[in-house]
């Protein structure tokens, strides 16, 4: 009965995510959705804020977990844009109507456990060889490039396909590779 009500309460706020801007949602719009008490909130979760992380990191673990095996880092990439692009106007509610400087560091948070758990899932299985040092790089590296990608994303109204765009640059990586490091040998 715990996680149908958790659930309950997570649906409820993405459905009213979608209708209003984020920072207008009170605990009690949730529990009057839910049709739940407040001490039901309050037992699942501290505050609205921990419940948008609760949901963002559900989210993305179920999103890791069906596609990390097989998958490529676009392919994550592929089905965390397809949430986004179900939950529309939820994301972009939640981009709109909360502090830049809090929606950024939630963002940061969540880019840097997609790649965490999904470096993880494709390091680990593998045998990798990479020291901690350096896979501690490559997990700044592209939780950065992941959360650059995103704000863009974000900014333009989801206006273009991100994903199309991510995989262009990996055709171009190697080349723009080239690019540069040809240049800096000049």
């Amino acid at each position: 009965m715990a996680n149908f009500t958790r659930k309950a309460i997570m649906d409820s706020f993405v459905k009213l995510a979608g209708a209003k801007p984020v920072n207008k949602i009170t605990v009690r719009d949730i529990v009057e959705d839910c049709g739940i008490s407040r001490n039901s909130f309050y037992y699942h979760f501290e505050d609205i804020p921990s419940l948008v992380n609760a949901i963002i990191v559900e989210k993305a673990d179920r999103i890791i977990s069906e596609n990390a095996e097989n998958a490529s880092l676009g392919d994550c990439l592929e089905a965390v844009a397809n949430f986004v692009l179900d939950n529309k106007k939820a994301a972009l509610n939640m981009y709109r109507s909360v502090s830049r400087d809090v929606f950024e560091h939630y963002l940061m948070n969540i880019c840097r456990h997609v790649v965490r758990t999904y470096a993880s899932a494709v390091l680990d299985s593998g045998g990798s060889g990479f020291s901690q040092e350096d896979r501690d790089i490559m997990l700044r590296y592209y939780s950065a490039e992941l959360f650059g990608q995103v704000i863009d994303w974000l900014s333009h109204g989801l206006s273009y396909d991100v994903v199309e765009q991510f995989e262009r640059f990996q055709e171009l990586r190697p080349r723009t590779r080239e690019l540069f490091e040809n240049k800096k040998d000049k």
